[in-house]
């Protein structure tokens, strides 16, 4: 399906993205794919039943494709259109060579979400470890609460020892970011 205008994260671009098509099960009956069950017109909670009333969910896009103007849209959409209190954004672009873009972004994104918002960000991999760690700390200034993915998750022994760096940089800068492995 093709995406609105192009989109990337830092490490790859596209212009068309997939349909996720569910398989779930409950008793008797199977549900696949998501028309037959909206054809209904049902929340998939109330056709299956719900475990929670509620969850936490939040507003999940700002690629670094975008520009401020169309960052700043889509951040208003969620905190101030949808009440979404929790947003991520993309950082990393270029492979991590445009760090300072990237941090304009954060700074772009806090001021149009302010100070009540939790701010995510996801670098897809993107820095190396030592950038990481710079990064982390810049990010905790901005009262980011969950830096995702710093380097590649393939990089089992910078995840682990960039993880740790940045939440002690994050806990020096600012006592209101809390360090996660991912959002709570």
């Amino acid at each position: 399906m093709p995406t609105d205008a192009p989109e990337a994260d830092g490490t790859l671009a596209w212009d068309s993205t997939t349909m996720v098509v569910v398989e779930v099960a409950a008793g008797d009956a199977t549900v696949i794919g998501w028309p037959p069950w909206r054809l209904l017109e049902l929340p998939l909670t109330r056709l299956l039943g719900a475990t929670h009333e509620s969850v936490p969910v939040y507003g999940s896009g700002g690629f670094t494709t975008y520009h401020d103007t169309r960052l700043a849209a889509q951040l208003n959409h969620w905190v101030q259109g949808q009440h979404i209190p929790r947003v991520k954004i993309k950082i990393g672009e270029s492979w991590g060579r445009e760090v300072a873009r990237d941090l304009h972004r954060v700074r772009a994104a806090r001021q149009v979400i302010g100070p009540g918002t939790e701010l995510y960000v996801d670098a897809n991999g993107a820095y190396t470890r030592q950038q990481a760690v710079r990064i982390g700390g810049a990010l905790a200034e901005h009262g980011v609460g969950w830096f995702e993915e710093p380097v590649s998750s393939d990089d089992l022994t910078g995840c682990a020892s960039s993880g740790t760096r940045c939440c002690a940089t994050s806990r020096r800068a600012s006592t209101a970011t809390t360090c996660r492995t991912s959002p709570g």
